[in-house]
């Protein structure tokens, strides 16, 4: 494991085995999908299984979720967490490492994190640079992430890689989606103190922290609130035809 600071980037400790399993449940009254996943870590501990329940209404458009894998239409960004539920050092190593093998240009891999699990010295850090705004809510989560970028070559003013927003992007995307595969939920936001982060961290300059993760998990009580999901956290998305770039050349329409 390479450690920057208190910085950590994951290392190879947790295995994940295939056997993906979704069923579809029809009963009205509970609306919910079973996800099984199996996760085993290498120390030879005992296998968990994990099942993961889907409140429909919090989830994608109907008919939508017919075209995506489940954990994909399952996604959600909750502000509603559960203060009891905790995050397991073997689920952090899971969702670190997931991170670890998102693809990025050249294998610049420019990307590290803060990772601080609830009741743990460094959650407290992380909390005390947040915003009021996410103040409210993210210290619920079982851990906080802070997402780092690699932004320059050491001592120079030179891009580490022009691509480094757009990697870090998907790495974060990948630790969402193993997240959603541990009966886990994420919501990422920017409402901290980036500057104070840094110096709390000792974050060097040609590193800079970007956006926080809140992950945890959601109580059944608070899938099936309506209030769990305010008004302008609505899950509405542009049509298939609105994200279709035109291809039609400027030639061709005239």
């Amino acid at each position: 494991m390479l450690a920057l600071g208190a910085v950590v980037v994951a290392s190879s400790t947790l295995r994940l085995e295939s056997g993906f399993k979704s069923t579809r449940e029809q009963d009205l009254a509970s609306k919910t999908d079973s996800v099984s996943r199996s996760v085993s870590a290498t120390d030879g501990s005992s296998w968990a299984q994990l099942t993961i329940g889907v409140w429909h209404d919090q989830a994608v458009d109907e008919g939508t979720d017919d075209l995506l894998h489940p954990l994909l239409a399952s996604r959600w960004s909750p502000t509603t967490f559960d203060p009891s539920a905790r995050v397991s050092p073997a689920e952090v190593e899971s969702l670190l490492e997931a991170a670890r093998w998102a693809p990025s240009a050249g294998n610049s891999q420019p990307w590290a994190f803060i990772v601080g699990r609830r009741g743990e010295p460094e959650h407290g850090r992380l909390v005390r640079h947040l915003t009021k705004s996410s103040a409210v809510w993210a210290p619920t989560a079982g851990v906080l992430i802070g997402n780092l970028l690699h932004r320059f070559v050491q001592d120079t003013d030179w891009d580490y890689s022009e691509f480094s927003n757009y990697d870090l992007g998907q790495a974060v995307a990948h630790m969402s989606f193993q997240a959603q595969s541990l009966g886990l939920y994420v919501r990422q936001f920017r409402a901290f103190d980036r500057d104070a982060l840094a110096a709390e961290f000792d974050v060097p300059p040609h590193w800079e922290g970007t956006t926080m993760s809140a992950i945890g998990r959601v109580s059944p009580q608070a899938r099936r609130s309506t209030s769990a999901v305010e008004p302008w956290q609505a899950r509405q998305r542009r049509s298939p035809t609105d994200i279709r770039w035109p291809q039609a050349s400027t030639a061709e329409r005239r």
